[in-house]
């Protein structure tokens, strides 16, 4: 679609490892990568989808869904990539039951975020998110 509208196209919230990226990025699919940290394989394994879609020139936005525990981990990474496009902004990280989840708010000043200078990823669950969580010791 790309090659007949010269528009870019943008996907791969729905794609899982490395091995489904680059079979799209081989195909020419998608001008924008768009890899979800909590459903493909976590923070290292999207840095390397990431170094896959720059060795083929493709951008990347990180795909945003949940807390601002998700907002903080994108941040961090998207500082790292030469190939970041734009940080994807989820009204739903503002719902009074997300904010809930952890300590630190990071919302958009003046169509701005700044990468979290806290240690770590940024920031941490909640005493909330524990409270009304399962906790399993694996020993």
């Amino acid at each position: 679609m790309h090659n007949e509208t010269g528009l870019p196209i943008a996907s791969g919230e729905r794609l899982y490892s490395r091995w489904d990226f680059k079979r799209v990025f081989d195909q020419g699919a998608i001008q924008v990568a768009q890899p979800d940290i909590g459903t493909a394989g976590g923070v290292t394994e999207v840095k390397k989808i990431c170094d896959l879609a720059a060795i083929s020139d493709i951008g990347v936005q990180i795909h945003i869904t949940g807390s601002n525990l998700m907002t903080a981990v994108s941040l961090n990474l998207e500082a790292t990539l030469p190939n970041f496009v734009i940080h994807e902004y989820n009204v739903n990280t503002a719902m009074p039951k997300m904010l809930a989840l952890t300590k630190y708010d990071y919302e958009p000043e003046n169509g701005q975020l700044t990468v979290p200078d806290r240690p770590g990823i940024g920031n941490e669950l909640s005493t909330m998110a524990f409270k009304n969580s399962h906790i399993i010791t694996v020993k």
